[in-house]
């Protein structure tokens, strides 16, 4: 199926600071979307007086992290093998993770999270963070946060805008190999990825648990392959919105994918990626013309 048509530019710098007449599209699309947003303004001064704070401040908080990484690199190799990140990549998972993971804190005896901190320190697996936050009581936390989540996740399944359509189109593209890591728990990932009916799109679906270790660790991506003939290397990439997805990606010698804006944060010093889309949008139009240019 055809991918939605989606006015404005794609950014590549981003040096100017907001003023009347134009702020970049796709950060007008991103903070419309941190804000729930719909609609589409293609100057500053089409935005409400009220909601322009807002704008500026995300903005500037998109700028500040993104001076920080480079844009993509010119050496970029075609990819054999798309490996995706799961949770706020391909679906946006937050509200019921926070509410699971607060339900959890609270019944043990902790203070809840906040969106912005729940957002920050969701990273690693369940039994790799657990122990840390709960340490020899983590076996009871983890029974209360897979109760609350297992009821509630596949009601608040929410795709990214344009996941479903670039799935369907790679999917298409010969010999070009489509999988899953996540450090979501891989029982749970499968049920997701089949209530949405993607499980056809993809070779492999890994999540946490289902290898001796979870991501950053380089051994998930060797599960994934292991539905291929392929190793890793430069030509497999891993998408995904966090440092933790770039680590990993580096830790097994693969490229690494970051799509959405940096969250505050977050540093990417030590695994830099190796090209920062702001949405899939973005990433979906520099394949395409990767592949104009000669690389398929």
């Amino acid at each position: 199926p055809p991918l939605p048509k989606q006015e404005g530019g794609v950014s590549t710098t981003y040096s100017d600071p907001p003023k009347e007449g134009g702020v970049k599209l796709d950060l007008f699309r991103a903070s419309l979307s941190r804000k729930g947003g719909s609609e589409n303004f293609s100057t500053y001064s089409d935005f409400p007086q009220e909601r322009r704070v807002t704008v500026r401040i995300f903005y500037h908080t998109v700028y500040k992290m993104m001076a920080q990484i480079p844009r993509r690199d010119e050496k970029l190799p075609w990819p054999r093998a798309v490996i995706f990140d799961w949770d706020n990549t391909l679906i946006d998972s937050w509200p019921p993770l926070i509410a699971a993971v607060n339900a959890t804190l609270t019944d043990m005896g902790h203070d809840s999270w906040s969106d912005s901190e729940a957002k920050l320190r969701i990273r690693a697996s369940l039994r790799d963070s657990f122990p840390i936050i709960f340490g020899d009581q983590w076996e009871r936390a983890r029974d209360i946060f897979y109760d609350h989540f297992a009821r509630t996740h596949l009601q608040n399944l929410a795709v990214k805008p344009f996941a479903r359509e670039i799935l369907a189109n790679l999917s298409q593209w010969p010999a070009l190999f489509l999988g899953v890591v996540s450090n979501k728990q891989g029982n749970y990932l499968r049920e997701e990825c089949r209530a949405l009916g993607w499980d056809a799109y993809f070779r492999k679906v890994v999540g946490a648990t289902d290898a001796a270790h979870d991501k950053p660790h380089p051994v998930v991506i060797d599960l994934v392959l292991s539905a291929s003939e392929l190793k890793p290397g430069p030509d497999v990439w891993l998408v995904g919105d966090t440092a933790m997805d770039i680590l990993c990606a580096h830790n097994a010698g693969c490229t690494g994918i970051l799509v959405g804006p940096a969250h505050p944060g977050e540093n990417f010093t030590a695994a830099p990626p190796a090209w920062h889309c702001l949405d899939l949008h973005e990433f979906w139009q520099g394949l395409l013309a990767m592949r104009g240019a000669g690389g398929l």
